[in-house]
């Protein structure tokens, strides 16, 4: 009799409670190590299969997650939840096309809920239906306006529709300035592109009130300096210079930059490093030399042409520009020849520099025969 009693009011643990309750406290892999024994032993147990399937797709098992929620639909193909849960893991692996109908069957079930309209909205964006992809989107704000993914997502759809302004609205509501920073900046490109140049500046400057990045900076120096505003573009330069310092064209555009303003000592380190960066590249050491010779540092510039002219061969500007070096050395045998070089390969495309030329070829033939 007492016996009996205990058995009455002793029973065995149920697994799948007990597997729920693992999940509700987020631990995921117990509640698999509880099911797996279920559905061996059951496999017409569809609660477990359930179960299972949303333990292992919070581990990332997503094969085997489908195979569970299949257990699930094979049986019974209507269940809501087991669709939506289904697809999602399909969205996250990227099968959009898999995820796709078992998501028009959950919204034709409950189409007031907005999340199987915002993995919708998601399938749609990975088969470059936009258009579909926004409409979706709007209609699961509709029903939760402050859903940051969807907010999220619809930026996403219409940033690929070219809707830019509605683009920085839509993930602004979202709060992350990183991100509206970044269409912001796609905006001023457009913009900067198109020759409207003033309007891309003002909206850079926004962006890098809010979010500066090396590019935005980068970006409004461009404006600035296409503004005819080198004041403002040159320190913006030498910030990007100083948090991207092997970022070649950044180096060259300071120095350009510095060059124009007629700072040359400041500007010759900026081509220096740009030889250091890509000592193939002819540009580099072009400008470098030229900043060697406008400063009077000439055996620096001579060993710059020479590399010039291993780069580019013996055209008419090496001939130019070695002959004035060693003009402004005192070597008129040299120099003469070099000037005579330069007049043979010219042949009237730089009228300024032959007369220049000619008139030194006079001079120092008399210096020379002394």
């Amino acid at each position: 009799m007492i016996l009996a009693l205990f058995l009455l009011l002793w029973q065995a643990p149920d697994p799948v409670a007990e597997a729920t309750k693992a999940l509700e406290a987020d631990k995921p892999q117990e509640a698999i190590t509880l099911l797996k024994p279920v559905v061996e032993k059951d496999p017409k147990n569809l609660v477990a299969w359930f179960h299972l399937g949303l333990a292992q797709g919070l581990l990332g098992q997503d094969e085997d997650a489908i195979t569970s929620y299949r257990h699930v639909l094979d049986e019974k193909p209507d269940l809501y939840e087991a669709r939506v849960n289904m697809a999602q893991v399909f969205v996250r692996m990227r099968r959009a096309t898999d995820a796709k109908p078992l998501l028009e069957a959950a919204i034709e079930q409950r189409p007031k809920a907005p999340a199987p309209l915002i993995l919708l909205g998601v399938c749609l964006i990975d088969l470059k239906d936009y258009g579909g992809a926004e409409a979706h989107l709007r209609a699961a704000l509709e029903l939760d306006p402050k859903n940051a993914d969807a907010w999220s997502f619809l930026s996403r759809a219409l940033l690929a529709q070219g809707k830019l302004d509605e683009a920085a609205a839509a993930i602004e509501k979202t709060g992350d300035k990183s991100a509206v920073a970044a269409i912001r900046e796609q905006q001023a490109m457009g913009l900067l592109n198109s020759g409207k140049t003033a309007e891309a500046a003002a909206l850079l400057e926004k962006v890098v009130a809010d979010a500066p990045t090396s590019a935005t900076k980068y970006a409004l120096a461009v404006a600035y300096l296409r503004l005819k505003q080198p004041d403002k573009s040159i320190p913006l330069a030498q910030e990007v210079v100083q948090a991207e310092p092997k970022d070649y064209e950044v180096r060259m555009f300071y120095g350009r930059l510095l060059r124009d303003q007629k700072k040359y000592a400041l500007a010759a380190p900026q081509f220096l490093e740009g030889v250091r960066l890509k000592p193939g590249e002819a540009e580099a050491w072009s400008e470098l030399t030229g900043m060697l010779i406008l400063l009077e540092q000439y055996p620096q510039a001579l060993q710059g042409l020479e590399k010039l002219r291993s780069l580019q061969g013996e055209t008419a500007a090496y001939w130019w520009f070695r002959a004035t070096v060693l003009d402004a050395t005192k070597q008129p045998k040299e120099a003469l020849a070099s000037y005579e070089r330069f007049l043979e390969l010219s042949q009237d495309k730089s009228p300024d520099e032959e007369f220049k030329a000619r008139m030194r070829v006079r001079i120092l033939k008399k210096v020379v025969r002394k």
